[in-house]
C-alpha cells in the first residue's frame, strides 16, 4: 500500500490524496499544481535547491522550507516565485519506531532503501540519502538532501523485524498534513508572454 497525503487547502481538508510513491521533483509539482488548480508540466520551471528556514521563520510562517522556483526558457513566464513549505521529517512519517522492518537482506543504505521504497510505497532517491554499509543487516537511512523530506532525519531499517511493527501511514500521513499546505504565489494565473 503506497503511503498518501491528505490535501488541504486554507486549512480545510480535501478529499483528494497525494501519493508518495514519486520522485521529490514530481510529488512537489503535483502538489503545486493541486494548490493552485493547474495542470502545468515539469517543463514549465526549474527548481532551485531547498533552504531550511531558521527557528524565527519558521514560527512566522508555519513551515520550515524556502524553495526558489524560476521559469524555464520558452516557458512564457519571467518571473521567479518562492515557495514556502514542510518538508516531512522521515522519523515522523514511519511513526517514530526504533527500527524499520524489511523482507530481504541488504548490504547497506542503498540496498536497504530500495527495500523501503518497495514495501512501503515510497520513491525516496539514493542521491537523498547518505550511503554507509550495514552492519547485522541493520542500518540508518539518513537524508541528506531532498526536497520534500527534511535533511538529518532518520530511519534505521532491520530485517526481519516483527511484522506487528507495521506502519498505519492513513494515520501517519493525517499527522503530516502540514506538508501540502503551501504558500505560493498564483504563478499559473500569471498571463504567458507572448
Amino acid at each position: 500500500m503506497s503511503p498518501v497525503f491528505p490535501i488541504y487547502r486554507n486549512g480545510a481538508f480535501m478529499s483528494k490524496r497525494i501519493n508518495l510513491n514519486k520522485p521529490s521533483d514530481q510529488l512537489l509539482m503535483d502538489l503545486i499544481n493541486y494548490s493552485q488548480g493547474t495542470d502545468l508540466p515539469m517543463s514549465v520551471i526549474s527548481f532551485g535547491t531547498p533552504q531550511t528556514l531558521t527557528a524565527q521563520d519558521q514560527a512566522e510562517y508555519g513551515r520550515n522550507t524556502l524553495l526558489r522556483i524560476d521559469p524555464a526558457p520558452d516557458s512564457g513566464y519571467d518571473e521567479f516565485v518562492e515557495l514556502k513549505y514542510n518538508r516531512i521529517d522521515l522519523a515522523r512519517l514511519f511513526r517514530n519506531q526504533a527500527v524499520v522492518g524489511v523482507d530481504s537482506e541488504f548490504h547497506n543504505s542503498t540496498e536497504a532503501l530500495a527495500l523501503i521504497n518497495a514495501k512501503y510505497g515510497l520513491a525516496i532517491s539514493p542521491s537523498e540519502i547518505v550511503a554507509i554499509n550495514a552492519a547485522d543487516f541493520q542500518v540508518a537511512i539518513e537524508i541528506t538532501n531532498s526536497k520534500v523530506y527534511v535533511p538529518g532525519t532518520r530511519i534505521v531499517v532491520g530485517i526481519n523485524v516483527d511484522e506487528s511493527l507495521l506502519l498505519d501511514f492513513e494515520a501517519a500521513v493525517d499527522a503530516l498534513w502540514l506538508f501540502t499546505n503551501v504558500t505560493f504565489p498564483p504563478i499559473a494565473t500569471t498571463p504567458l508572454q507572448a
